[in-house]
């Protein structure tokens, strides 16, 4: 039978074709996935930032993008997309909304060349407000967390960060596990 890529049980199909008894057939335990978990932490720390943001009208993605323009005033619309870990196409309905809410601005250049992002003076008003905001925001979220523990996570997410970014930018499909170009992750010696 030809590969199809798909997830092929490991046991006889069962008698019972309910999609309880056909999902026991597979070993589909995501919370025992650090993946699974790590996504699921990334989106409830979102809604939280998300909720406290909303009292000054931005949600953390516009707050990100705010931060990643004003630190590099000029910024395209694709860098944008790259420092946010996002398509283009969502860059680009970011950019509009914050564009429609006085926040951003898009400076005309040259033929062919990249528009410009800058950061109105609306919107740095609204980084000022923002910024303790989302800084107590995480704080009151990683509160229980003990510093030397925060600190081997930060270390670890930071060189997979390194590791799937260096990865992604392969054009050969990738490097070998026996040849990252990163250091090994720190956490781990």
């Amino acid at each position: 039978m030809p590969d199809t890529g798909q997830v092929r049980p490991t046991t006889k199909p069962p008698t019972d074709a309910s999609p309880t008894a056909i999902a026991r057939q597979f070993d589909a335990r995501p919370d025992e996935h650090f993946t699974y978990l790590l996504a699921k932490v990334e989106h409830l720390l979102e809604r939280r930032l998300d909720q406290a943001l909303a009292s000054v009208e931005l949600t953390l993605r516009q707050f990100s993008a705010l931060v990643h323009i004003a630190r590099t005033p000029g910024l395209s619309s694709a860098d944008l997309a790259r420092a946010l870990l996002t398509s283009p196409q969502a860059v680009n309905t970011l950019v509009s909304r914050l564009r429609a809410a006085g926040l951003v601005e898009r400076a005309d250049g040259p033929a062919r060349q990249p528009l410009a992002l800058t950061v109105s003076t609306a919107g740095l008003d609204a980084l000022r407000r923002a910024a303790p905001i989302a800084t107590a925001a995480e704080a009151d979220a990683i509160k229980g967390v003990d510093p030397a523990d925060l600190a081997t996570t930060q270390s670890v997410l930071g060189w997979l960060l390194e590791f799937h970014a260096g990865l992604s930018e392969e054009p050969t499909g990738g490097r070998s596990e026996s040849s990252p170009s990163v250091k090994p992750c720190p956490a781990s010696s």
